[in-house]
């Protein structure tokens, strides 16, 4: 059982092109959960539920990531159809590729929202993105100090 998934945050880039959000919360009251593994994502979807935040999936199973809810008539992208304030990328174990069940944390990069990566995020293509966390850092806080700092990106010679 993970009781606490130590934690890093991210973000997008052009501001001109971000979506309106009528307003912002000062905290993460709705967050996209994503990553490759269901339990970890139930696990960290209930401690965000716990504290009374509401918890968005982009597909119903890892096991079955496309096609996302965007493509599913009737469902919609949980981006576009809810005031998400943040991504939690749900990291069980070490891994450096970015896998088709994660590509809603690219996507919530892409709307300018901040992204926590939870759990273990060495060699992460999206690691630099983030700040790291110190160990014992929560997913409610981590989530809520990212969505008060605001989406960042890095530098470009981060990224070469």
């Amino acid at each position: 059982m993970v009781t606490h998934l130590h934690l890093t945050a991210l973000a997008r880039d052009d501001p001109d092109d971000q979506p309106e959000r009528p307003s912002v919360s000062p905290y993460a009251a709705e967050v996209l959960v994503v990553g490759v593994d269901d339990w970890a994502i139930g696990e960290a979807g209930a401690q965000l539920q716990a504290a009374g935040r509401v918890v968005h999936r982009c597909s119903d199973s890892v096991e079955s990531p496309f096609p996302c809810n965007a493509l599913i008539p009737g469902r919609g992208c949980p981006l576009d159809t809810h005031e998400v304030d943040a991504v939690l990328d749900v990291h069980s174990r070490p891994r450096a590729r970015l896998l088709s069940a994660e590509m809603g944390a690219v996507c919530g990069l892409r709307d300018g929202l901040p992204l926590v990566i939870a759990g273990i995020s060495d060699g992460s293509m999206l690691a630099s993105y983030a700040e790291q966390v110190p160990p014992g850092g929560d997913i409610v806080s981590t989530c809520d100090i990212a969505v008060s700092k605001g989406a960042r990106r890095p530098a470009l010679d981060d990224e070469r």
